[in-house]
């Protein structure tokens, strides 16, 4: 902190006193971390180092991570070799020109030429974008001391021994290219794999912004091999010595333990309570860095695990509907994120607990009509014709959401390929949902899944545990006012809509049936006896969708 002026330009800033003990606690296990790798290189050991930094904005990360800890290695072994990066070659530069000012002694506050001399050549290579600076010894080595990369310009033919990415996500990234940049950004990370040979650490620091984020991403996919700092709240990332690859450092603005701020010198307990009442999705993502999760989502992970049944209690006697969304129709959807889904559902024929049950889903943004339609036939085919031995299910109706064409083209051609397989096809129904299209349709849309998580949360579906999609469908449910996509969360919401689902009965008091309810124009609350007589409600439900009814 010295060397790189952080100190002395502290005591010109009285209030930017960043130096807190989390800081301090992120510098000792940055330089655990370091120290055996750097070790590992010196005794010539093979060795792959994996860190992630994930913390809130202003905790100086970048300067701490991507700066400081940089030059130190540098310090540590003259021949390092770095690569600089972030969303863009700009952003990559604010990162790299204050490397190379310190080095050349051009940063009033710095120390480390005093302490290192000055490492600036002028035989060397010393551009905007790349250096070899003085204190490299193997002048012959390719690698130069310094280079940049970004998302932009993945790099290939090189094999540094660190390399760092610094938010390859940014608001501007998302507001301009949206999920797209998402998907970028990680290819690009990805590409890093082949390029990277051991030894070699890769750094990557950032903030989050999405649940698929690329630091999300390779939680989920990768794991942890060591976890310090604040608990991870999603309950998504496996946490394992000999199965994680990311030693992760992870810090929430505001301790879940104590709900008071991690840092008060940096964002006090008013300045968080006023990000999270006027910017709940942003307080949950760049503050907590758990996005998905918080007061202001429809769904908890806690209670999606309520939720979960085994296979064996799904109860007997159920129908099923089919619900799909067929992407397709659109030309322009295909082979992009929008998926064609299909969602099985179970129907409690009485429902006093769940009225749903969650048994399989399929979906791929890569479905023709053809390929779709042919999957459906074939569970159209398991479930009404399942061969001997085997009980049939009823599938009680198929709903889609209506076309961008008017009528029911999709429709007509499944009946069609029923008929030619010689399956009678349920009955369907074009179900009408989000109106309009680009951002006023993704609001409706989310609109639509947060009413339907209202029902989740009472308890009116259930989920049979490894069931086929199911992780798909309780992803999107549970984040969706940050997930990008949500085909299946639309689908299954149709679950709900107002033509599909039977109401829950009023519950009396009584015996099996239930008394009526007393209103306010009834006798009883006058003093009266009560003489109104029991109303043949069924134990469970008034079914508003009969099986006499146009679609049986």
């Amino acid at each position: 902190m010295i060397a790189a002026g952080q100190a002395w330009w502290m005591r010109s800033e009285p209030s930017k006193q960043w130096m807190t003990p989390i800081q301090r606690a992120m510098c000792r296990w940055l330089q655990n971390h370091l120290y055996k790798f750097l070790d590992a290189l010196k005794a010539g050991d093979q060795i792959a180092l994996k860190l992630m930094v994930v913390v809130p904005r202003n905790y100086l990360k970048s300067q701490i991570v991507t700066i400081i800890s940089n030059m130190w290695c540098h310090v540590e072994v003259p021949n390092f070799s770095s690569l600089i990066g972030a969303a863009d070659e700009d952003l990559s530069k604010d990162f790299y020109t204050p490397i190379k000012a310190i080095l050349a002694g051009d940063d009033k506050y710095s120390k480390f030429t005093w302490l290192y001399g000055n490492w600036y050549d002028k035989k060397r290579t010393w551009k905007a974008d790349e250096l070899d600076h003085a204190f490299k010894e193997n002048t012959a080595q390719k690698e130069r001391s310094f280079k940049l990369w970004s998302v932009n310009s993945i790099f290939t033919g090189r094999h540094p021994l660190r390399a760092d990415m610094d938010d390859p996500v940014t608001e501007e990234k998302l507001k301009e290219e949206g999920g797209a940049w998402l998907v970028k950004a990680d290819r690009a990370l990805n590409a890093t794999r082949g390029a990277m040979t051991e030894p070699f650490v890769f750094v990557l620091t950032g903030t989050r912004y999405r649940p698929d984020d690329p630091i999300g991403k390779r939680l989920e996919r990768e794991g942890a091999k060591t976890w310090t700092g604040h608990t991870d709240l999603s309950g998504r990332v496996l946490i394992d010595p000999k199965k994680g690859t990311w030693h992760v450092f992870h810090l929430q603005g505001r301790n879940p333990d104590t709900g008071l701020s991690t840092a008060p010198s940096i964002h006090s307990d008013e300045w968080l309570d006023d990000y999270e009442r006027n910017d709940p999705v942003g307080f949950w993502s760049q503050i907590m860095n758990q996005p998905g999760v918080g007061e202001h989502t429809g769904l908890t992970m806690d209670q999606i695990e309520d939720m979960y049944i085994a296979p064996d209690e799904l109860p007997n006697g159920c129908d099923y509907i089919f619900f799909c969304d067929t992407a397709f129709k659109d030309a322009s959807n295909y082979g992009t994120g929008d998926e064609s889904v299909l969602v099985i559902l179970a129907r409690n024929p009485s429902p006093s607990v769940a009225d749903y049950y969650y048994v399989e889903g399929y979906g791929h943004n890569r479905y023709r009509g053809e390929d779709f339609t042919r999957m459906v036939v074939v569970k159209i085919q398991e479930y009404q014709n399942p061969g001997p031995g085997k009980i049939a299910k009823r599938i009680f109706l198929i709903t889609d959401e209506k076309p961008i064409s008017k009528g029911e083209t999709w429709f007509h051609y499944l009946k069609n390929e029923c008929n030619a397989k010689g399956e009678p096809c349920p009955a369907t129904k074009i179900v009408t949902r989000a109106s309009g299209s680009g951002h006023a349709r993704s609001k409706k849309v989310k609109a639509r899944i947060r009413r339907a998580q209202q029902f989740w949360a009472s308890g009116r579906i259930k989920l049979v545990r490894g069931a086929p999609g199911v992780h798909k469908l309780v992803y999107q449910m549970a984040y969706a006012e940050v997930s990008p996509k949500d085909d299946w969360a639309d689908a299954c919401s149709d679950a709900f809509h107002d033509d599909i689902y039977r109401l829950m009965a009023p519950v009396g008091t009584g015996e099996p049936g239930g008394v009526a309810p007393v209103g306010p124009e009834d006798e009883a609350l006058k003093g009266a006896e009560y003489t109104q007589p029991r109303r043949p409600w069924n134990d469970d439900v008034i079914d508003t969708m009969n099986y006499s009814d146009e679609w049986s």
